[in-house]
């Protein structure tokens, strides 16, 4: 026997964010309650320029309250294929181009209450053509190979997008 799930009730729902209750029978027969975030699949994007560097961005994080080093990206529109988000978020976070991406994780940053999904691309031969648009974007930086097991461990990067992106990044080139 396994879980059943009995009924759903959406508590709150918009544009980006919702959340749900569930009422679950478990394999004993019990009933309990599991509140559910729902939120869209998204992109995370390792920058890799031609000298083999590796670009982050510095933006403001209002549920933490600071700035942190991040990964380009965002979410996946109706229809978009992950390569497509992947490029047009590193375009409008950056202002780069990349010759061609390739996926090189999909993960649920936390399945314990939520369905999110996050597919880290890797963004191959990425060069500078414009000025970033968005305006949350603080600073850009780009990091060494060698400086990337310093620069994770540091408490202003602490998203797990970013974390696993530069991990996996260490780890293939």
């Amino acid at each position: 026997m396994s879980f059943e799930k009995l009924s759903e009730h959406t508590i709150f729902r918009d544009q980006f964010i919702g959340l749900r209750e569930d009422i679950l029978r478990t394999p004993s027969g019990q009933l309990i309650p599991r509140k559910v975030v729902e939120y869209r699949k998204a992109v995370a994007v390792v920058p890799v320029v031609p000298d083999g560097r590796i670009l982050v961005i510095r933006q403001y994080r209002h549920p933490i309250g600071r700035a942190i080093w991040d990964l380009p990206g965002g979410m996946i529109e109706p229809g978009e294929a992950p390569a497509d988000t992947g490029a047009r978020e590193l375009y409008e976070e950056t202002g780069y181009l990349a010759a061609s991406y390739d996926q090189l994780l999909r993960f649920r940053p936390e399945p314990a209450f939520s369905n999110h999904e996050i597919h880290v691309l890797r963004a191959n031969e990425a060069r500078p053509c414009d000025e970033p648009a968005e305006e949350e974007i603080l600073g850009q930086r780009l990091i060494s190979r060698q400086d990337l097991p310093a620069f994770i461990t540091r408490d202003d990067v602490v998203s797990s997008w970013t974390v696993i992106g530069l991990l996996l990044i260490m780890s293939t080139l």
